[in-house]
């Protein structure tokens, strides 16, 4: 295997924003995941460990990395250094705080995966926990994934899948008061060193945008920032919230052109 996925689970809700996706549902889509052979290292809560900890028992592809608390992360710690507000147009029972905070923590996720490296791997992957749940043709989408797991890919490379066009600055309510789909934000896949550094760049710009907008937004709207207002330039390729998601990526990025 040359790739390691990377995901968490957190109790997040006390009361579940759709009945029909309760811990039960969230699981065994994992386990979808899971069952594909890729290797994955995963991040819990305390209180979800025991819907998974019997997984990482009985699969050799599931490492649970560390079982910590949401106010460990330090998009938590952060925020809650600022007086701020939640978008206006949101699902009030779905975009809650906790939500937010837990999205824009991924970049940290995958450095801690980064520094356990349990597979010795050069590349990693960030997949949500119930990504399948968006797929029409899973059986297709999981065999892709399996095949992505030990694939070459290129020395360096940092791919995002996106739906719309850059953010141009000229309105910041588009990135603060409701979501903007540049970035799908449920996958990405890089090597270690571009993946440190846009956890770097995370780590030193979340302040300021905090500061400037005082406003908790969706990974995706932050990363949309961070692409119009600094040096990062990912690899972009054109996706959806379905298996374009993850069978988009072009050949050419782990393939050698004879």
């Amino acid at each position: 295997m040359t790739l390691t996925f990377v995901t968490c689970l957190f109790h997040i809700y006390d009361i579940n924003y759709d009945n029909n996706r309760n811990i039960a549902w969230r699981v065994e889509r994992f386990k979808e995941l899971l069952h594909t052979g890729i290797n994955i290292c995963l991040f819990v809560c305390p209180v979800l460990h025991p819907f998974v900890k019997c997984l990482e028992d009985t699969h050799e592809n599931l490492k649970i990395i560390d079982i910590l608390e949401i106010d460990d992360l330090f998009i938590y710690k952060e925020t809650k250094r600022h007086e701020y507000t939640l978008p206006m147009t949101r699902d009030p029972n779905k975009d809650t705080d906790e939500y937010m905070i837990l999205m824009n923590s991924k970049p940290e996720f995958l450095n801690r995966a980064i520094d356990a490296n349990p597979w010795n791997t050069r590349h990693f992957a960030w997949v949500d926990f119930n990504l399948t749940h968006i797929f029409y043709d899973k059986t297709t989408s999981l065999r892709f994934i399996k095949d992505m797991g030990s694939h070459r890919w290129k020395h360096t490379c940092f791919h995002i899948p996106g739906c719309w066009n850059p953010y141009t600055n000229l309105n910041p309510r588009c990135i603060t008061e409701s979501i903007y789909w540049r970035f799908c934000g449920g996958f990405l896949l890089g090597d270690a060193d571009s993946i440190r550094e846009f956890h770097s760049l995370c780590i030193s710009k979340y302040p300021i945008f905090m500061r400037t907008y005082r406003k908790l937004v969706w990974e995706v709207n932050f990363w949309t920032w961070l692409e119009a207002n600094t040096e990062w330039n990912p690899e972009l390729y054109q996706a959806d919230h379905n298996d374009s998601i993850i069978c988009s990526i072009s050949p050419s990025k782990y393939c050698t052109i004879l």
